[in-house]
């Protein structure tokens, strides 16, 4: 027996089967603030970025090795009390991000926008990222570093420090 369908009730039938029920979206939520996400994650096969992308997690209490993932956006991660290294991962969009207690890596990644963010505690790396705005970036504790990037290319590091605190030297 041969079914017809139109496209567009083929797209509403991949849409559905891409996303992820409400339902689904609790129970993770539930087990998270139950088991902590490691667990949680090792419990249900899921990695830490899956959970941080679909907007489960808003803080991260110590270090959090992102680099090399396909994730594309924190969503609603807002701060990270240690260190987050996001090198070479797909990282598009920083999310509802505000702040990382101690390093952030953004080395080698697309992101242009810091959007949200507004502070570093201490080192902040975007060499060789594709980084064109600081968007909200207040300070950073210790080094900046911009090797190869766009931002390096149009500005000074005078003009940097009149936009941001930075305690450290600014390696352009």
């Amino acid at each position: 027996m041969k079914v017809i369908i139109s496209e567009s009730q083929y797209r509403q039938i991949i849409e559905s089967e891409n996303k992820i029920s409400e339902k689904k979206l609790k129970m993770y939520k539930n087990t998270i603030d139950e088991l902590g996400i490691e667990m949680a994650a090792h419990m249900l096969s899921k990695e830490i970025w899956e959970f941080i992308e679909m907007g489960l997690i808003e803080y991260y209490d110590g270090y959090l090795d992102l680099a090399g993932t396909p994730i594309k956006s924190l969503g609603n991660l807002k701060s990270v009390s240690g260190s987050m290294d996001l090198g070479n991962s797909q990282i598009e969009d920083l999310g509802n991000l505000i702040s990382v207690e101690n390093d952030l890596y953004l080395n080698s990644t697309s992101i242009k926008d810091l959007g949200k963010l507004k502070s570093v505690g201490n080192d902040l790396y975007l060499i060789h990222s594709s980084i064109e705005s600081f968007g909200n970036l207040k300070s950073v504790g210790g080094y900046l570093y911009l090797r190869n990037t766009p931002i390096s290319k149009t500005m000074s590091k005078y003009d940097i420090k009149k936009k941001i605190k930075v305690r450290g030297d600014i390696l352009i």
